[in-house]
């Protein structure tokens, strides 16, 4: 609800400074889906890699791959909630420049 109250212009330049690393990897959207998945299951590796359709250990890959792109640790709170809410940015800023209604998680548009 807060992101909300923010402009669009707001909320996507907030996603791309912490999304942007990832955005530019080759392998951006799996790294950033498995993000969303792991956030989106409180960090259990077994419940994330049943979402995603693969084997627990391309989860830790992709995981470890994002944090070495984005210079973020999911193991750090502060770290986790920055990617959850920029994932959460980029969809609100999408819903308002697509006419997708925002919601869930994000994995499902990236």
């Amino acid at each position: 609800m807060l992101l909300a109250l923010l402009g669009h212009a707001r909320l996507g330049g907030f996603a791309d400074a912490v999304l942007g690393p990832c955005d530019a990897d080759p392998h951006g959207p799996a790294l950033l889906r498995a993000v969303a998945a792991f956030v989106e299951h409180n960090g259990h590796w077994e419940a994330t890699a049943t979402a995603l359709g693969v084997h627990r250990h391309t989860v830790r890959n992709r995981i470890t791959a994002a944090e070495q792109v984005s210079g973020r640790r999911l193991s750090a709170a502060q770290d986790r909630h920055q990617l959850w809410l920029a994932l959460q940015a980029r969809d609100l800023g999408r819903a308002g420049t697509d006419g997708v209604s925002p919601g869930g998680n994000g994995a499902d548009r990236l």
